[in-house]
């Protein structure tokens, strides 16, 4: 399983929108930036 395939697993159960996004590098994929983007 891949971290873009975590991320929304670690997302979802957030409630508010997410403003701010600091990251190591290793979700710096188009895919994860993509999970973001429809978490706002």
């Amino acid at each position: 399983m891949g971290k873009d395939e975590l991320l929304p697993t670690f997302l979802n159960p957030l409630r508010p929108k997410i403003q701010q996004v600091c990251a190591d590098g290793v979700y710096d994929t188009s895919a994860c930036h993509h999970v973001l983007k429809t978490k706002e």
